[in-house]
Order: C-alpha cells, then sequence, then structure tokens
C-alpha cells in the first residue's frame, strides 16, 4: 500500500449520515440535491471510499453520544480507510493524555481484547461510555493488530483532540522536563497553582469567577517555554511532540475554562480552535509522506 500524504481520520460527535453528492431530479425535473443512502452491509461504504477522493482529512460522526450501530459503522468506515485509502491517524473528541495511552497500546505489542476492556477503563469523565465501550474496544484490538505488520513510520496512531483535561496533562507532562531545570520548575508552578482544584477544572472556573483564582500566566509561561525548548515549530520526534501537546493543553484549557466564567460561546471557540490546532500539528508531525 502506497500512502501518498500523512491522512487523519476525525471521529467527532456530530450528526452525519452516508451521502451520495450526485444530484437527482425530482418530480418536477429539478436537481434534488443531496441524497441519503441506506446502509446494509460494508459494500454500501464503496460509495462514501470513491468520494472521498484523495481527502487528507476525513470527518465522521454520530448523533448519540454512544449508540452501538453508530460505532460499529464508524469502525467500519475506519478500517476501510485505513486499509484501502492510507489513513495512520484518528483522532477522537476525547482528551489528549487518556487517548495517548490507547496511541501506546496499538502501536505496542499485540494484545487481547480484555486488554484493551481494561485500557479503556481510563476513560473516568463525564460521559465515561464515549470511548470506554465494547465497540471502542474492537476497534482498538484491531488497530494494534494492524499495526504489527507495519513499518514504524506506518503504523495508525489514536491521538485525543479535546481540551478538558488540562489536570492530566499537567501531571502527563512532568515526566519530560525533569531533565530541564527551567521547565521543570514551570512545570511545577502550574502543578501547584491547578492543585488546590484537583482533578476538577470546574472548579478552577468557579474560583477564577469569584477573583479569587488565576494561572493564566503559568499556564502560557509553560507553553511558551516547552514551545521555545522544542524550537518554535511542531515537533517531529515522538517525546517533544508529547510535551508541547500536553503543555498546549494546560494553555488553552487554562483559557477555555477562564473564558467560560464570562463568555460561554467564546469558550467553545477556544476548544474547537485547539481541535484544529492538533489536527494541524499531527499533519505537520507525520509529514507529507
Amino acid at each position: 500500500m502506497k500512502c501518498l500524504s500523512s491522512k487523519i481520520i476525525v471521529l467527532l460527535l456530530l450528526a452525519v449520515g452516508l451521502y451520495s453528492c450526485k444530484k437527482q431530479a425530482d418530480d418536477t425535473g429539478n436537481a434534488a440535491g443531496i441524497v441519503a443512502r441506506d446502509l446494509n452491509s460494508e459494500a454500501d461504504l464503496d460509495l462514501l471510499r470513491n468520494e472521498i477522493g484523495d481527502a487528507r482529512i476525513v470527518l465522521l460522526g454520530e448523533a448519540t453520544h454512544g449508540t452501538s450501530e453508530f460505532y460499529k459503522w464508524r469502525a467500519a468506515i475506519t478500517k476501510r480507510l485505513v486499509q484501502e485509502k492510507g489513513f495512520t491517524a484518528i483522532g477522537v473528541e476525547g482528551e489528549w493524555a487518556d487517548s495517548y495511552r490507547v496511541n501506546q497500546f496499538i502501536q505496542g505489542p499485540a494484545k487481547d481484547s480484555l486488554q484493551a476492556v481494561e485500557l479503556l477503563r481510563q476513560y473516568d469523565r463525564w460521559p465515561t461510555w464515549m470511548w470506554g465501550n465494547t465497540e471502542i474496544a474492537s476497534l482498538a484490538t484491531w488497530l494494534n493488530h494492524e499495526n504489527q505488520g507495519r513499518a514504524p513510520a506506518q503504523k495508525v496512531g489514536f491521538y485525543g483532540l479535546d481540551v478538558y483535561c488540562l489536570w492530566e496533562s499537567a501531571q502527563e507532562l512532568l515526566p519530560y522536563v525533569q531533565s530541564n531545570d527551567s521547565l521543570r520548575r514551570l512545570a511545577m508552578q502550574v502543578y501547584d497553582c491547578f492543585h488546590p482544584f484537583s482533578a476538577d477544572p470546574q472548579l478552577y472556573a468557579n474560583a477564577v469567577a469569584q477573583a479569587g483564582a488565576s494561572c493564566r500566566a503559568e499556564a502560557e509561561g509553560l507553553w511558551s517555554s516547552v514551545d521555545a525548548y522544542t524550537g518554535g515549530a511542531t515537533a517531529r520526534d515522538e517525546a517533544s511532540f508529547v510535551m508541547q501537546q500536553n503543555a498546549l493543553v494546560v494553555a488553552n484549557g487554562e483559557r477555555y475554562y477562564r473564558t467560560a466564567v464570562s463568555s460561554y460561546p467564546e469558550s467553545w471557540n477556544i476548544r474547537n480552535r485547539h481541535m484544529a490546532q492538533t489536527i494541524t500539528r499531527l499533519l505537520e508531525k507525520n509529514g507529507p509522506q
């Protein structure tokens, strides 16, 4: 299989379906527009595969936050995109730290489905079933087996695009900065600032609303320092990229919760921009090939 470029499949919780882009005439002879297609067998996905063409990014949604049928079809589409279209990255509406452990699982030695089920128990924030479910466990197991026959550069990855769990990313960052005194000190300042709120960033948002807290300077200072330390651009080596991403989640997560106090709509824009930024970074890291 020849991979023409790095490509990413994004699993978002949005209402989408399988549609034909071909125009069909209605009873008046006018173009009726996009036409929905039934899904009865995996052969029905051929239309979708063909219309994806050479797209570098494909968004796959579902409408219910956890209905088995949506997840099964989305997994079936994902498998075909990996095997037939050269996609090597999957981005999910989940947290970076939790999802990176799934990434390590699927890119590691061969595992069984019971190990996948146990791994997904780490998704312990609401809604726990969004990624901690049997359909995702089956997909993770399949991806792990699929990767066994692939060269390191062609292994499929699994990445979280979301921004909520800044506390977990602050913790995950610490091992990556131990060899640099300045970064370690900055990371500990962030950790100490958020520590009174423990694993509940909403408590932080409430404290900001009462003008009793702000970790903005610490979070933004850490990100800018990590970015400068790693070259001021998206890192290509794995360790530096992960260090960058955890620092970015801390900075954008702090911004999200702080902004939600005064403007909930704008906080969602911050979240969505972070997702788009993470997708761009993943494509830059993997490179054109």
